[in-house]
């Protein structure tokens, strides 16, 4: 029997060359044939590297792959060895060429550059030809059935990869396969491989003899993918007839496919319905020990855990809620083929999974939904609040809480100082529980004791009803960062210890980033090896600091709402403290109490929107004012007397001449009408600056200015365009 074995080469590479140089010959590949037989092999092996694959352009990469013409198996572990595989294959029906690699039984060497006794291994190479080209998803799809546990879960995974080029070896020893005993004892010739006859590769991926793939106008439907279709008849454990479609769940039935006459039990059901991790229904029996699919377009949605993630542009699969929740994506063919491998999925199903945009939004149904997966969930709190109890004022909330909630009443009390502010709190609360929206203050708790009851708010009262997913503590230093893939489920975020001592930048730059993301309607993502995308943000913040000016208030905040307690005392001075463990017991027999309370809180949206006033708050914008910001407010508010402008412009000697009473040089008097209009002539903001500023290099002072708002921009003054600084 003559066959011709298919494959491209490189001329350039040549026996003996560095592996790396060898590498680098990325053009110039050719396509190539070789006869079956022993000593043509033989020859090809010893003298060419080769690849499986036929390429468009003589390129190799990716890109350039046209069709792949056989699979090869890279086994670099020594696991099998070279005789172990030779036992196991030896009754496969189809053709192979078997050659060791360079590194074959050559040891490692150790630091000294000495041979490691016993670090020999097995090294060698199958190239298994096909009956007919096939495509590079095809060969990676076939990965599946070669890397399974039942066969060689050691082999390289990069053998599926089509661009992949296999080194010279001039000493390989070549052994064929070439025929096989079959059931009555006789040898058998071997062919060729047809991997989809053989079930290595799903039909879905064969092509046709044009090289292009098959669609759904040239294919007939039926015989597409999958062996049934949901609108067929099968027959039930007990005789009755259903179609696939009207099943639910799993569900005992006939094997429609294998031959009931030769069952040792004819009578009785042989396999069962259900739906795999797709919403996918298939069939499996247990006489044949096979699994059946129906038609992937044949997906029912509300079974499916998987669905194409319209936002990144990859496959998704759904995690449970034991798992975290959320999703993962399937960033390759491999990832993809090898879950679908090992969850009875087929992998032709993935261009008919639901095609669905990430959202995470409190006020819409959880999961996956029409048109969107929504990666928001109900705490047990929120799903078990009974929505027909009436509502409660400010003042019945607090009066509830000491009666009913003792210890958490006492702890949240100590923290907050004043019952007015511990009532605007849960009013903050209430209204992003029970509204679902964002709101536009973030609260500051600060306090001179460390312990006082910030962590156990957080960790045992706050966080269980926010959810333990959707609301997260973290440190201080972690501000001013990318947003990364927790941040999409954040609904309420917790920074501990915001302040950064002695770090004037960062603490600025803290500040800037706190003041947009209390008020940024959408967050930009950045997940590891995906490409950026927006969300919409739910994301509300308390921020706890024992430093009583932890980070830079402007003297017209709107956005902060700042409390200490000046008299808070540590947890276990309180009146209920005995010890750790009954403090937390106590808080958690509470628990469902206070979230009963808070969530019937007849809550004000406009309240919770707008910062409260206290003395705390007072003393931290008089602290944390500073000269650029007074300088700011005050072209802001056109004021030219602060600037001093008779001091930085004085009159001349010649202008004084002329006027006796004039106090402003032809500079000054063009900065005074300008500063009067809202803005300074560039020309002459570096005097005006040096003066204000003294000391300080003119480029980080405009830096600075800019923070607070102060921008270049060009103006037309009289006409004419003018490059000014304005407040924006």
């Amino acid at each position: 029997m003559s066959e011709i074995i298919t494959y491209s080469y490189n001329p350039a590479i040549v026996p003996g060359m560095d592996k790396d140089e060898a590498g680098k010959k990325s053009y110039g590949w050719q396509l190539a044939t070789c006869e079956w037989d022993k000593a043509a092999i033989t020859e090809m092996v010893r003298t060419r590297a080769y690849m499986a694959s036929e390429l468009k352009d003589g390129h190799k990469i990716k890109a350039s792959v046209k069709a792949i013409h056989n699979i090869i198996l890279d086994f670099d572990s020594g696991h099998p060895s070279l005789e172990d595989f030779l036992t196991l294959t030896k009754n496969y029906r189809f053709r192979y060429i078997l050659h060791t690699t360079v590194n074959h039984q050559k040891p490692k060497l150790n630091s000294d550059k000495k041979p490691i006794p016993g670090s020999e291994k097995d090294k060698f190479r199958v190239i298994i030809p096909l009956k007919e080209p096939i495509s590079e998803t095809a060969l990676e799809a076939s990965s599946v059935f070669w890397t399974s546990n039942k066969r060689f879960p050691t082999l390289d995974p990069s053998s599926f990869q089509g661009s992949r080029y296999y080194m010279v070896n001039p000493d390989a020893i070549v052994k064929l396969h070439e025929s096989y005993i079959n059931n009555t004892g006789e040898t058998e010739e071997c062919s060729f491989l047809d991997p989809f006859a053989a079930e290595m590769i799903p039909k879905s991926f064969r092509k046709n003899l044009k090289g292009r793939p098959k669609t759904l106008a040239t294919v007939d439907e039926s015989k597409l993918d999958g062996s049934f279709s949901i609108d067929e008849v099968v027959r039930l454990h007990d005789g009755q007839e259903i179609k696939y479609r009207d099943i639910t769940e799993k569900t005992k039935v006939f094997c429609p496919f294998c031959d009931q006459s030769k069952r040792q039990h004819p009578d009785k059901d042989n396999a069962f319905v259900d739906f795999n991790k797709a919403g996918q229904l298939f069939l499996s029996c247990s006489s044949e020990h096979k699994t059946y699919w129906c038609h992937s377009s044949e997906i029912v949605s509300e079974k499916s855990s998987l669905f194409f993630n319209e936002t990144l542009g990859y496959a998704s699969r759904i995690l449970d809620e034991e798992n975290g929740g959320g999703y993962v994506v399937f960033k390759n063919d491999a990832d993809w083929l090898n879950f679908c491998h090992h969850n009875s999925v087929n992998p032709a199903c993935k261009i008919f999974l639901p095609r669905v945009s990430i959202i995470f939004d409190p006020a819409k149904i959880s999961c996956l939904q029409d048109g969107y997966f929504n990666m928001f969930q109900e705490s047990e709190y929120l799903k078990l609040h009974d929505t027909t109890q009436p509502l409660l004022s400010g003042d019945e909330i607090l009066k509830l809480m000491e009666q009913q909630t003792p210890v958490i009443n006492e702890i949240m009390l100590n923290i907050f100082g004043d019952q007015d502010y511990l009532k605007r709190f849960m009013n903050w609360n209430a209204v992003i529980l029970n509204k679902r929206i964002k709101v536009d203050t973030s609260w500051l708790i600060t306090s001179k004791e460390q312990g006082i009851g910030k962590g156990l708010m957080f960790d045992r009262i706050l966080q269980p009803i926010y959810g333990k997913r959707q609301s997260m503590l973290v440190p201080g230093e972690r501000m001013a960062k990318n947003f990364n893939a927790q941040d999409q489920t954040v609904w309420l975020k917790v920074f501990d210890e915001v302040y950064a001592p002695g770090n004037y930048k960062e603490n600025l730059a803290r500040k800037e980033w706190l003041k947009y993301i209390i008020t940024a309607r959408e967050q930009t993502i950045e997940l590891k090896g995906i490409d950026a995308f927006q969300m919409a943000n739910h994301m509300n913040l308390i921020l706890y600091s024992n430093n009583e000016c932890p980070i830079f208030l402007d003297s017209k905040d709107r956005r902060f709402s700042v409390i200490r307690n000046e008299n808070a005392k540590k947890t276990d001075q309180l009146s209920f403290y005995k010890n750790i463990p009954d403090m937390q017991e106590r808080i958690d027999a509470e628990l469902e109490t206070f979230a009963g309370i808070i969530l019937r809180y007849n809550c004000d949206v406009e309240s919770a929107n707008k910062a409260i006033d206290s003395s705390a708050k007072d003393k931290l914008k008089e602290t944390t004012a500073d000269d650029f910001e007074e300088f700011a407010k005050a072209l802001l508010e056109k004021d030219d007397s602060y600037f001093l402008l008779c001091e930085i412009f004085p009159p001349s000697a010649n202008d004084k001449m002329f006027n006796s009473g004039i106090q402003l040089s032809s500079e000054g008097q063009e900065v005074e009408y300008a500063i009067k209009e809202g803005f300074i002539p560039s020309k002459s903001m570096n005097k005006i600056c040096k003066f204000h500023f003294s000391g300080q290099h003119y480029k980080n002072i405009t830096g600075r200015l800019k923070l607070k708002g102060i921008e270049r921009i060009t103006k037309k003054v009289d006409g004419v365009p003018t490059s000014v600084y304005t407040v924006r």
